[in-house]
């Protein structure tokens, strides 16, 4: 029973130990300014490994007041301005702050470039969409599709694009978004 016991604590401190190495990468994606602390929904998928490999994922944050307070007063300015992140790498760094809507010349967000197949058909793949961004392989809660649609395609968000990925700002919605395909 001792054995045992040790196992499955062994294994929960594993977990936990994964569990909150995977929020901390999480965070990194966005910018330290930002205060962001609260990760609200994450799907990440992966097909192969090394060169070659695919990756798709979203993940939702919940904006913080002061962010949201930001956004609102300052806009535009305040991003361009937002000092630097204090840790090294490319993650949670961006330049190049745009307000939405995002425009038709945009690969995944022009119309002309829809298709409906039969695999896409009745999941959320009419353009323009964030699942086209995304891909066909990654089934994302139609809520958040919903949610970051109607931010990106309308006006009052924010979004850059970062070595890796885009990342939405929703003050309405209090939500900031990292999606990536790679």
């Amino acid at each position: 029973m001792k054995i045992i016991f040790s196992v499955v604590a062994a294994f929960l401190v594993a977990y936990s130990a994964w569990e909150f190495a995977l929020y901390r990468h999480h965070l990194k994606f966005v910018p330290d300014a930002m205060d962001v602390w609260w990760v609200d929904y994450a799907l990440e998928e992966s097909w192969g490994f090394g060169p070659g490999g695919n990756e798709a994922g979203i993940i939702v944050f919940d904006m913080p007041v002061k962010t949201k307070q930001n956004l609102v007063g300052s806009g535009l300015n305040w991003l361009e301005g937002m000092p630097p992140n204090g840790r090294s790498g490319w993650q949670g760094r961006y330049r190049n702050w745009k307000s939405t809507p995002i425009p038709a010349n945009e690969k995944w967000a022009a119309p002309e470039n829809c298709s409906d197949s039969p695999e896409t058909s009745g999941y959320h793949y009419n353009c323009p969409s964030v699942t086209r961004y995304l891909g066909t392989l990654i089934r994302v809660d139609r809520d958040v599709v919903q949610m970051v649609d109607d931010a990106v395609f309308s006006s009052g968000a924010f979004y850059a694009y970062g070595r890796v990925g885009m990342i939405i700002l929703i003050p309405e919605r209090a939500r900031i978004v990292y999606i990536y395909a790679k």
